[in-house]
Order: C-alpha cells, then structure tokens, then sequence
C-alpha cells in the first residue's frame, strides 16, 4: 500500500472515530462525515475540526497514529532517578499546605 493510500485510510478511520464517539460540546449534536475535516497531517499526529451541523460550533481534535507516549526516551518514558526519601517529604509538606484541586495542581498554582 502506498503511503498515502495509508494516509487517506487512517483519515477515514480517524473521521469515523469522531462521528461515532465525539458529539458537539455546546448542543450534543452528533457530527456527519462531511462536519469532519483533516487541517492537518504531519507524521503520526493528525489535526482536525469538527464543525457542528446545528449550531456551527467548532471543536479542534488532535489525534495521534500511536499513543503520544511512544514518543518519550526509552522503551516506558524518559529515565528519571527513583524518587528519594527526601522527595517525599518535599511533596508531603506540600500537599500538607496545598489548598486546591488536581486541576489547580497541575495548572501550577
């Protein structure tokens, strides 16, 4: 198969995917083939907008050929030392003191 025969399969997989189990976040209308476009392929990362039939909102998808994880050093992620005693006593008065959500958490604030 040629690549882009491949290409133009996995744009078709990836648009039935959104059609089957993606509906509009304002209005919950569910989109059609034709609301679905491809903006943009670069490797194994694909971008599309999804426009929706009722209300005309836009909803931008990011896809991926493989899990984004894939991507990072070493076969299960980036090599990092194993966290030491001392790092949990630093996350253990942080979260002590920490007045927020995971939400706030992992926004940093």
């Amino acid at each position: 198969m040629r690549a882009d025969e491949s290409s133009a399969d996995t744009a078709i997989d990836l648009i039935g995917f959104v059609t089957r189990h993606l509906a509009c976040a304002q209005c919950h209308s569910a989109y059609a083939p034709p609301d679905v476009q491809v903006t943009q392929h670069e490797h194994d990362e694909w971008s599309l907008v999804a426009t929706c039939p009722s209300c005309s909102a836009q909803r931008v998808i990011t896809a991926y050929d493989e899990p984004p994880y894939r991507r990072l050093d070493g076969p299960h992620g980036p090599s990092l030392p194993p966290l030491s005693a001392r790092d949990m006593i630093e996350w253990r008065a942080f979260l002590k003191q920490f007045g927020g959500d995971m939400i706030d958490l992992l926004a940093g604030s």
